[in-house]
């Protein structure tokens, strides 16, 4: 019903920049509300196909971002921020590799096996 209204209302495409087709968040609530229709009317063997596109329900929480203007900037700011965070994650990644070369140069092996001194070696514990 939303999506029919805002047909009428913005147009769907020719209606300029403010078309209901010319937004990233109405499009995606276009396929939810299409993928929908499809999958209520696949019950019938010979539409198998489109049983799998029943998976695309999973994203109907999504349109309830497009509506709440506060939950859009912080969904719009996560997307964007997956670059910088991506950085940060491959120069963790290079420190960790960096500071383990430096573990095995100076530990060389020293870990392999348990070596008690032989003054140590004769003391039992009392429990």
């Amino acid at each position: 019903m939303e999506m029919m209204l805002k047909l009428v209302t913005y147009g769907f495409i020719i209606n300029g920049k403010t078309s209901y087709i010319r937004d990233g968040w109405n499009i995606m609530d276009f396929l939810i509300v299409v993928f929908a229709i499809f999958s209520m009317f696949s019950e019938s063997d010979s539409l198998k196909f489109l049983k799998a596109l029943r998976m695309i329900r999973v994203i109907r929480p999504l349109r309830v971002i497009s509506r709440n203007e506060g939950l859009k900037i912080a969904v719009l700011s996560l997307i964007n921020s997956i670059r910088g965070i991506f950085h940060v994650f491959i120069i963790t990644i290079l420190f960790f590799i960096l500071f383990g070369i430096f573990g095995i140069n100076y530990f060389k092996g020293a870990f392999r096996y348990c070596y008690l001194p032989p003054d140590l070696s004769n003391i039992s514990i009392k429990t």
